[in-house]
């Protein structure tokens, strides 16, 4: 809900275009991104969306969602991976702290259940502190789990009631819908979708952060910017995390 779809199908003259215009850049997909799911999704409507990410070659589909059944939700992720195994790409598992699958430990419960050598956790540096997560948790999860980082920082004080937050990490938060907005979130929602800044430009552990995540993990950079071209944004992301990285050195 709330998000730009593009019904391009495999094998149409967009998507031809489109590799094309890669090759010629000499760029590729890393991977696609925007599906909330729950457990009673049925995981066969997708097929057509697999064919266009296969043909685009690539490395990941990132899905979020809630499980009101984690068995349900296991299986129905397992699914998703099958589906993606032929054509070569993860299935990444993010978490935010508005669902269910809210914390990092809650999406390490389902892949570890769905058992799926491409089912993997897309770990999003907003996500991860929001949801009351630190940088040393990342630890617990053996990097075979983990798949791509979103890169994006924001101010230290997260607009949500810490409450809210304890509640999703003890698993007694009301949130089983992947429509909508649940009391008392809405300042998390709307930071994630319109408030998250260029990295370096706020507050959050970022150096600490990706000193924890394995370094064969691509990373994206997840900054919307209203009021700047596509281009602007590009190079400003880029620069941006740059100085990042270079911290680790």
């Amino acid at each position: 809900k709330g998000s730009v779809a593009y019904p391009y199908k495999a094998g149409s003259a967009e998507i031809k275009a489109f590799k094309n215009l890669l090759n010629d850049l000499g760029m590729r997909v890393q991977g696609v991104d925007g599906f909330a799911l729950n457990s009673f999704t049925d995981p066969m409507q997708f097929q057509a969306i697999f064919d266009t990410c296969g043909e685009l070659g690539i490395k990941s589909l990132c899905i979020c969602g809630d499980a009101p059944d984690k068995e349900k939700f296991a299986n129905m992720f397992g699914k998703l991976c099958d589906m993606a195994a032929p054509y070569g790409f993860r299935i990444d598992l993010e978490f935010m702290a508005w669902r269910t699958i809210g914390t990092l430990e809650q999406a390490y419960e389902l892949v570890k259940m769905a058992d799926r050598k491409n089912g993997t956790i897309a770990v999003d540096s907003l996500h991860l502190y929001r949801s009351g997560g630190t940088a040393a948790d990342i630890d617990k999860v053996p990097a075979r789990f983990l798949g791509d980082i979103h890169l994006c920082d924001a101010v230290r004080t997260p607009p949500i009631d810490m409450k809210l937050i304890q509640m999703v990490r003890e698993g007694r938060a009301n949130l089983d819908s992947t429509s909508g907005t649940p009391k008392g979130f809405e300042g998390l929602v709307r930071e994630a979708r319109e408030g998250r800044l260029l990295p370096g430009d706020g507050e959050l552990p970022l150096v600490d952060f990706m000193k924890h995540m394995p370094r064969s993990c691509a990373i994206g950079v997840e900054v919307p910017v209203p009021g700047l071209d596509s281009q602007t944004v590009l190079n400003l992301s880029y620069a941006h995390s740059v100085r990042v990285l270079e911290k680790l050195c």
